[in-house]
């Protein structure tokens, strides 16, 4: 997805997925459904379309499998009330969304760092007696101007 107006932009994931999504929506349509089932030789019903033996080989591949595993379950002897629960996915509600579920990260602008400073060292100490002093001094001032 390129623009003749911007060719060498890129584009972020944030974009992408908002393309995605959009081109999605409108591409998953009934009549697309409907065309790749008849391309696939399945609608209208073509019963010849897939092979018999596709299927055959893998369904008793899979009961076989089933009943020996249904053979090592143990059963239980006593019919009475189990006390583990066990929980059935059911399945959920989908909707397409129109816009991107994540959300749009904001560059907020932020405050310089400071460069760190040795508290201790004497430079900083003299900077700070020197500001306190300038502070004092202004606020003489002010008192003696009231």
């Amino acid at each position: 997805v390129m623009d003749d107006t911007a060719p060498r932009r890129r584009l972020t994931r944030q974009q992408l997925r908002f393309l995605l999504n959009q081109a999605w929506g409108r591409s998953e349509t009934s009549g697309n459904a409907i065309l790749g089932f008849r391309a696939a030789g399945v609608f209208p019903l073509n019963p010849g379309a897939i092979p018999e033996y596709d299927f055959s080989e893998n369904f008793e591949q899979l009961d076989e499998r089933n009943i020996e595993h249904a053979a090592q379950v143990p059963l239980a002897s006593d019919p009475g009330q189990s006390t583990s629960f066990q929980t059935v996915d059911q399945p959920t509600p989908t909707r397409l969304l129109n816009e991107s579920a994540l959300p749009v990260k904001r560059n907020e602008v932020r405050k310089r760092a400071k460069q760190s400073i040795l508290l201790t060292s004497e430079d900083h100490i003299d900077n700070r007696k020197m500001k306190e002093n300038e502070k004092e001094k202004k606020e003489k001032c002010r008192k003696n101007q009231k």
